[in-house]
């Protein structure tokens, strides 16, 4: 039940050993795509090799379902540290941090500057620095 009522995009990270949550997951998975529905959510399994695996049967079933899981070899802890240190990147879909990002950088750029330099009918514009370019790093 709680995987129906989190926001579609959730990463759930859990140990090999929760049997209880993987299949939770999985039949979540199942039935979203059974209904044609989409499903963004993700699911992280921890679990250092060879002291812990994910059992067989359940593998079959990822498999089988081609779900979105990702086991890695971690302690669920060094997985979450991991995860929360990651730097994502931009994408285009990503407005809230693109206009963040403008905001920082717009003040910083000159647009009729790089407008000049972009649309020159020879490449010499970029060799040859300008009167404002001189004593400054390129």
């Amino acid at each position: 039940e709680n995987l129906r009522v989190k926001p579609t995009r959730t990463m759930y990270v859990t140990h090999v050993t929760r049997n209880d949550i993987i299949l939770g997951y999985l039949g979540e998975y199942q039935r979203k795509v059974a209904e044609g529905k989409e499903f963004e959510a993700a699911l992280v399994l921890c679990g250092r090799k060879p002291r812990y695996d994910i059992f067989p049967e359940i593998k079959d079933m990822i498999r089988s379902l081609d779900a979105p899981v990702l086991h890695v070899s971690r302690s669920t802890y060094k997985a979450m540290e991991a995860i929360q240190f990651f730097t994502p990147k931009l994408n285009i879909d990503d407005t809230s941090r693109i206009e963040s990002a403008v905001g920082h950088y717009e003040p910083f750029i000159d647009f009729d500057e790089l407008l000049r330099r972009t649309t020159a009918v020879s490449n010499s514009s970029f060799d040859e620095p300008n009167e404002r370019d001189v004593g400054h790093k390129r």
